[in-house]
Protein backbone atom coordinates (compact mmCIF):
# COMPACT_ATOMS: atom_id res chain seq x y z
CA UNK A 1 0.00 0.00 0.00
CA UNK A 2 2.94 2.14 0.55
CA UNK A 3 4.03 2.33 -3.15
CA UNK A 4 0.44 2.80 -4.66
CA UNK A 5 0.37 6.59 -3.49
CA UNK A 6 3.42 8.00 -4.97
CA UNK A 7 1.97 6.27 -8.25
CA UNK A 8 -1.10 7.54 -7.88
CA UNK A 9 0.23 10.75 -7.24
CA UNK A 10 2.43 10.31 -10.55
CA UNK A 11 -0.38 9.50 -12.39
CA UNK A 12 -2.17 12.66 -11.38
CA UNK A 13 0.31 14.89 -12.27
CA UNK A 14 0.75 13.27 -16.26
CA UNK A 15 -2.63 13.40 -16.61
CA UNK A 16 -2.63 17.30 -15.55
CA UNK A 17 0.30 18.20 -17.63
CA UNK A 18 -1.13 16.47 -20.88
CA UNK A 19 -4.37 18.59 -20.18
CA UNK A 20 -2.73 22.05 -20.06
CA UNK A 21 -0.40 21.31 -23.44
CA UNK A 22 -3.93 20.67 -24.95
CA UNK A 23 -5.35 23.91 -23.74
CA UNK A 24 -2.17 25.63 -25.07
CA UNK A 25 -2.65 23.98 -28.29
CA UNK A 26 -6.06 24.65 -28.94
CA UNK A 27 -6.97 27.28 -31.51
CA UNK A 28 -10.27 28.46 -29.82
CA UNK A 29 -8.11 30.57 -27.27
CA UNK A 30 -6.50 32.89 -30.11
CA UNK A 31 -8.92 35.70 -31.65
CA UNK A 32 -9.57 35.47 -35.10
CA UNK A 33 -10.12 39.16 -35.84
CA UNK A 34 -9.04 42.19 -34.13
CA UNK A 35 -12.10 44.90 -33.17
CA UNK A 36 -12.01 48.30 -35.40
CA UNK A 37 -12.47 51.09 -32.36
CA UNK A 38 -13.58 54.44 -34.46
CA UNK A 39 -12.51 57.46 -32.90
CA UNK A 40 -14.45 60.93 -33.83
CA UNK A 41 -13.77 64.59 -33.08
CA UNK A 42 -14.06 67.89 -33.68
CA UNK A 43 -11.70 70.73 -34.62
CA UNK A 44 -11.93 73.51 -32.38
CA UNK A 45 -12.51 77.11 -33.65
CA UNK A 46 -10.14 78.45 -31.65
CA UNK A 47 -6.59 78.17 -30.18
CA UNK A 48 -5.74 76.47 -26.95
CA UNK A 49 -4.52 77.86 -24.10
CA UNK A 50 -1.86 76.33 -22.50
CA UNK A 51 -1.01 77.64 -18.61
CA UNK A 52 1.03 76.59 -15.69
CA UNK A 53 -0.62 75.07 -12.97
CA UNK A 54 -1.54 76.96 -10.15
CA UNK A 55 -3.24 79.95 -12.66
CA UNK A 56 -7.09 80.69 -13.92
CA UNK A 57 -7.80 83.10 -16.11
CA UNK A 58 -11.25 84.37 -16.65
CA UNK A 59 -11.53 86.90 -19.94
CA UNK A 60 -14.37 89.29 -20.75
CA UNK A 61 -16.49 86.56 -23.07
CA UNK A 62 -16.86 84.36 -19.56
CA UNK A 63 -17.28 87.53 -17.28
CA UNK A 64 -20.57 88.42 -19.12
CA UNK A 65 -21.81 84.97 -19.61
CA UNK A 66 -21.86 84.35 -16.11
CA UNK A 67 -23.65 87.33 -14.85
CA UNK A 68 -21.99 86.76 -11.07
CA UNK A 69 -24.13 89.16 -8.57
CA UNK A 70 -20.38 89.48 -7.06
CA UNK A 71 -16.97 88.90 -7.02
CA UNK A 72 -16.91 85.49 -4.98
CA UNK A 73 -19.69 84.40 -6.99
CA UNK A 74 -17.49 84.78 -10.32
CA UNK A 75 -14.39 83.65 -9.21
CA UNK A 76 -15.62 80.33 -7.81
CA UNK A 77 -16.06 79.28 -11.69
CA UNK A 78 -12.07 79.04 -11.19
CA UNK A 79 -10.36 75.33 -10.26
CA UNK A 80 -9.55 75.31 -6.60
CA UNK A 81 -11.68 78.90 -5.48
CA UNK A 82 -15.03 78.59 -3.40
CA UNK A 83 -17.11 81.22 -2.23
CA UNK A 84 -16.96 81.31 1.99
CA UNK A 85 -20.18 83.07 2.90
CA UNK A 86 -23.96 83.47 2.93
CA UNK A 87 -26.26 85.37 0.15
CA UNK A 88 -26.16 88.59 1.87
CA UNK A 89 -24.40 91.17 0.15
CA UNK A 90 -21.55 92.14 2.03
CA UNK A 91 -21.29 88.14 3.63
CA UNK A 92 -19.16 86.80 0.90
CA UNK A 93 -15.01 85.83 1.28
CA UNK A 94 -13.66 84.32 -1.37
CA UNK A 95 -11.94 81.00 -0.37
CA UNK A 96 -8.95 79.65 -2.63
CA UNK A 97 -7.09 76.08 -1.34
CA UNK A 98 -8.73 76.39 2.02
CA UNK A 99 -7.95 80.18 2.82
CA UNK A 100 -10.37 82.69 3.24
CA UNK A 101 -8.78 85.12 5.54
CA UNK A 102 -8.48 88.57 3.87
CA UNK A 103 -4.03 88.74 4.77
CA UNK A 104 -4.15 85.47 2.81
CA UNK A 105 -5.07 86.46 -0.55
CA UNK A 106 -3.97 89.96 -2.36
CA UNK A 107 -6.54 91.35 -4.65
CA UNK A 108 -5.85 94.25 -7.32
CA UNK A 109 -8.06 96.16 -9.51
CA UNK A 110 -6.14 97.64 -12.11
CA UNK A 111 -2.73 97.61 -10.12
CA UNK A 112 -4.39 98.59 -6.77
CA UNK A 113 -4.67 96.85 -3.58
CA UNK A 114 -8.26 96.98 -2.38
CA UNK A 115 -9.18 94.34 0.54
CA UNK A 116 -11.37 95.12 3.94
CA UNK A 117 -11.07 93.34 7.47
CA UNK A 118 -14.21 93.43 9.91
CA UNK A 119 -15.32 90.53 12.03
CA UNK A 120 -17.72 88.58 10.29
CA UNK A 121 -18.40 90.63 7.32
CA UNK A 122 -17.34 90.31 3.55
CA UNK A 123 -13.44 91.14 2.33
CA UNK A 124 -13.89 92.93 -1.00
CA UNK A 125 -16.76 94.99 -2.60
CA UNK A 126 -16.99 95.55 -6.90
CA UNK A 127 -19.16 95.28 -9.00
CA UNK A 128 -18.19 92.41 -11.76
CA UNK A 129 -20.38 93.61 -14.32
CA UNK A 130 -16.97 96.32 -14.49
CA UNK A 131 -14.10 93.82 -15.17
CA UNK A 132 -12.74 92.58 -18.50
CA UNK A 133 -10.25 90.30 -17.26
CA UNK A 134 -9.26 88.08 -13.68
CA UNK A 135 -6.08 86.28 -13.17
CA UNK A 136 -5.42 84.22 -10.34
CA UNK A 137 -1.93 82.44 -9.20
CA UNK A 138 -2.65 80.17 -6.42
CA UNK A 139 -0.38 79.98 -3.96
CA UNK A 140 2.47 82.32 -2.92
CA UNK A 141 4.54 82.43 -6.55
CA UNK A 142 3.61 86.70 -7.00
CA UNK A 143 6.76 88.73 -6.43
CA UNK A 144 3.95 91.75 -6.92
CA UNK A 145 1.87 90.53 -4.06
CA UNK A 146 0.99 91.81 -0.70
CA UNK A 147 3.01 89.97 2.06
CA UNK A 148 1.41 87.62 3.61
CA UNK A 149 -0.69 86.56 0.67
CA UNK A 150 0.56 82.88 0.68
CA UNK A 151 -3.27 81.63 -0.43
CA UNK A 152 -2.92 82.99 -3.99
CA UNK A 153 -3.42 86.81 -5.64
CA UNK A 154 -5.90 88.44 -7.95
CA UNK A 155 -4.70 90.48 -10.73
CA UNK A 156 -8.03 92.22 -12.13
CA UNK A 157 -8.41 94.70 -14.76
CA UNK A 158 -11.73 96.34 -15.61
CA UNK A 159 -12.91 97.29 -18.90
CA UNK A 160 -11.67 99.44 -21.70
CA UNK A 161 -13.67 101.29 -24.27
CA UNK A 162 -11.85 98.76 -26.94
CA UNK A 163 -13.61 95.98 -26.05
CA UNK A 164 -16.69 97.08 -27.32
CA UNK A 165 -15.96 99.27 -30.59
CA UNK A 166 -15.65 97.83 -33.79
CA UNK A 167 -12.53 98.19 -35.86
CA UNK A 168 -14.59 101.04 -38.19
CA UNK A 169 -16.19 102.82 -35.38
CA UNK A 170 -14.97 105.26 -33.00
CA UNK A 171 -17.69 106.06 -30.26
CA UNK A 172 -20.67 103.67 -29.13
CA UNK A 173 -23.62 103.08 -26.62
CA UNK A 174 -24.63 100.05 -24.84
CA UNK A 175 -28.09 99.55 -22.22
CA UNK A 176 -28.53 96.36 -20.44
CA UNK A 177 -31.20 95.78 -17.96
CA UNK A 178 -32.05 92.24 -15.94
CA UNK A 179 -34.77 90.94 -13.53
CA UNK A 180 -34.38 88.27 -10.70
CA UNK A 181 -37.76 86.65 -9.34
CA UNK A 182 -36.20 85.00 -6.72
CA UNK A 183 -35.83 88.64 -4.70
CA UNK A 184 -37.14 91.10 -7.27
CA UNK A 185 -33.66 92.48 -8.13
CA UNK A 186 -33.61 95.09 -11.18
CA UNK A 187 -30.33 95.54 -12.54
CA UNK A 188 -29.78 98.52 -15.13
CA UNK A 189 -26.56 99.70 -16.52
CA UNK A 190 -25.38 102.11 -19.12
CA UNK A 191 -21.98 102.12 -20.76
CA UNK A 192 -20.08 104.47 -22.79
CA UNK A 193 -16.92 104.56 -24.52
CA UNK A 194 -14.88 106.32 -27.60
CA UNK A 195 -11.65 106.33 -29.19
CA UNK A 196 -9.18 108.72 -31.64
CA UNK A 197 -6.70 108.18 -33.78
CA UNK A 198 -4.33 109.82 -31.76
CA UNK A 199 -4.47 107.24 -29.41
CA UNK A 200 -6.90 108.48 -27.34
CA UNK A 201 -9.79 106.35 -25.79
CA UNK A 202 -12.28 107.14 -22.91
CA UNK A 203 -14.89 104.73 -20.68
CA UNK A 204 -17.97 105.69 -18.82
CA UNK A 205 -19.87 102.69 -16.96
CA UNK A 206 -22.72 103.22 -14.36
CA UNK A 207 -24.99 100.55 -12.96
CA UNK A 208 -27.19 100.39 -10.04
CA UNK A 209 -29.23 97.14 -8.88
CA UNK A 210 -32.49 96.95 -6.21
CA UNK A 211 -33.41 93.78 -4.33
CA UNK A 212 -35.65 93.08 -1.82
CA UNK A 213 -35.27 90.01 0.91
CA UNK A 214 -34.17 86.66 -0.72
CA UNK A 215 -37.40 83.96 -1.22
CA UNK A 216 -35.84 80.41 -0.44
CA UNK A 217 -36.92 77.49 -1.91
CA UNK A 218 -39.28 76.40 0.74
CA UNK A 219 -41.17 79.58 0.45
CA UNK A 220 -39.06 81.49 3.50
CA UNK A 221 -38.20 84.66 3.76
CA UNK A 222 -34.09 85.52 4.42
CA UNK A 223 -34.35 88.33 6.62
CA UNK A 224 -32.18 91.32 5.92
CA UNK A 225 -31.06 90.08 2.87
CA UNK A 226 -32.21 93.17 0.51
CA UNK A 227 -30.04 95.55 -0.79
CA UNK A 228 -29.17 99.22 -2.82
CA UNK A 229 -25.98 99.16 -5.21
CA UNK A 230 -24.51 101.64 -7.07
CA UNK A 231 -21.29 101.24 -9.16
CA UNK A 232 -19.53 104.03 -11.14
CA UNK A 233 -16.43 103.31 -13.89
CA UNK A 234 -14.32 105.57 -15.51
CA UNK A 235 -11.27 104.86 -17.59
CA UNK A 236 -8.98 107.11 -19.45
CA UNK A 237 -6.37 105.28 -21.75
CA UNK A 238 -3.50 106.86 -24.01
CA UNK A 239 -1.19 104.28 -25.66
CA UNK A 240 0.97 105.67 -28.73
CA UNK A 241 4.41 104.60 -30.25
CA UNK A 242 6.68 103.73 -26.74
CA UNK A 243 4.34 105.46 -24.68
CA UNK A 244 1.21 103.38 -22.44
CA UNK A 245 -0.51 105.95 -19.82
CA UNK A 246 -4.03 104.91 -17.98
CA UNK A 247 -6.31 106.24 -15.48
CA UNK A 248 -9.12 104.38 -13.85
CA UNK A 249 -11.63 105.52 -11.10
CA UNK A 250 -14.17 102.57 -9.70
CA UNK A 251 -16.74 103.32 -6.95
CA UNK A 252 -19.16 101.18 -5.07
CA UNK A 253 -21.79 102.02 -3.18
CA UNK A 254 -23.86 99.52 -0.81
CA UNK A 255 -26.76 100.35 1.58
CA UNK A 256 -29.31 97.83 3.41
CA UNK A 257 -30.05 96.92 6.64
CA UNK A 258 -28.10 93.63 7.91
CA UNK A 259 -27.37 91.39 10.77
CA UNK A 260 -24.52 92.57 13.48
CA UNK A 261 -22.51 89.35 11.86
CA UNK A 262 -23.71 90.23 8.28
CA UNK A 263 -22.39 86.39 7.49
CA UNK A 264 -24.68 84.67 9.17
CA UNK A 265 -27.25 82.65 8.50
CA UNK A 266 -31.00 82.92 9.53
CA UNK A 267 -31.93 85.79 12.24
CA UNK A 268 -32.01 84.74 15.81
CA UNK A 269 -35.47 83.93 17.12
CA UNK A 270 -37.60 86.59 18.45
CA UNK A 271 -38.49 85.79 22.38
CA UNK A 272 -41.61 86.96 23.63
CA UNK A 273 -39.08 88.96 26.12
CA UNK A 274 -37.72 90.77 23.31
CA UNK A 275 -40.85 91.55 22.25
CA UNK A 276 -41.91 93.16 26.08
CA UNK A 277 -38.57 94.63 26.05
CA UNK A 278 -38.31 96.50 23.10
CA UNK A 279 -42.17 96.89 22.68
CA UNK A 280 -42.76 95.12 19.45
CA UNK A 281 -41.84 92.30 17.24
CA UNK A 282 -40.36 94.22 14.64
CA UNK A 283 -38.55 96.26 16.90
CA UNK A 284 -36.99 93.06 18.28
CA UNK A 285 -35.96 92.06 15.53
CA UNK A 286 -34.22 95.43 14.14
CA UNK A 287 -32.51 95.36 17.14
CA UNK A 288 -30.41 92.75 16.30
CA UNK A 289 -29.27 94.29 12.97
CA UNK A 290 -27.86 97.40 11.42
CA UNK A 291 -27.97 99.84 8.67
CA UNK A 292 -24.88 99.34 6.89
CA UNK A 293 -23.34 102.09 4.06
CA UNK A 294 -20.29 100.68 2.22
CA UNK A 295 -18.66 103.16 0.17
CA UNK A 296 -15.40 102.44 -2.26
CA UNK A 297 -13.32 104.46 -3.94
CA UNK A 298 -10.21 103.21 -5.65
CA UNK A 299 -8.31 105.10 -8.43
CA UNK A 300 -5.41 104.38 -10.11
CA UNK A 301 -2.87 105.81 -12.08
CA UNK A 302 -0.45 103.80 -14.51
CA UNK A 303 2.22 104.90 -17.19
CA UNK A 304 4.60 102.79 -19.08
CA UNK A 305 7.35 103.45 -21.28
CA UNK A 306 8.53 101.25 -23.78
CA UNK A 307 11.11 102.28 -26.68
CA UNK A 308 11.91 100.74 -29.80
CA UNK A 309 14.77 99.28 -29.09
CA UNK A 310 16.12 95.63 -28.76
CA UNK A 311 18.78 96.02 -25.82
CA UNK A 312 16.13 98.40 -23.60
CA UNK A 313 12.98 96.13 -22.08
CA UNK A 314 11.00 97.71 -19.74
CA UNK A 315 8.13 95.60 -19.60
CA UNK A 316 8.51 94.71 -16.05
CA UNK A 317 8.50 98.38 -14.56
CA UNK A 318 5.19 100.64 -14.30
CA UNK A 319 4.98 103.70 -12.92
CA UNK A 320 1.64 103.39 -10.55
CA UNK A 321 -0.22 105.93 -8.04
CA UNK A 322 -2.74 104.39 -6.41
CA UNK A 323 -5.27 105.25 -4.12
CA UNK A 324 -8.29 103.23 -2.58
CA UNK A 325 -10.63 104.04 0.65
CA UNK A 326 -13.29 102.03 1.85
CA UNK A 327 -15.75 104.30 4.35
CA UNK A 328 -18.44 102.27 5.78
CA UNK A 329 -20.99 103.91 7.62
CA UNK A 330 -22.88 101.32 10.06
CA UNK A 331 -25.72 103.45 11.98
CA UNK A 332 -28.28 100.85 14.43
Amino acid sequence: MSMQYPLLRFAILAALSMSAQAASTDDTSVPKEIETVKVQGEQLKHPITLISPGKSTLELDDIQREQAHNIGELVMKMPGVSLDGGARPGSERINVWGFSHPSALSIRVDGAPVGFQQYRYGSFFLDPQLLRSVHLIKGDHNVRASLGAFAGSFVMETKEATDFLDPDSSIGAMAQAGFNSVNHQWKRSVTTYGASDSGWSVLLHGSRRDADDIELGNGDVFTFSGYRQHSLLGKVRYQSDAHNMMFSHTRYDDQGRKPWANRRGAMPSVTPYKIKKYGSYDAALYAASVDNHYREYTSTLNYHYQPYNDYIDTRGFNCEVQHSRLQPDITC
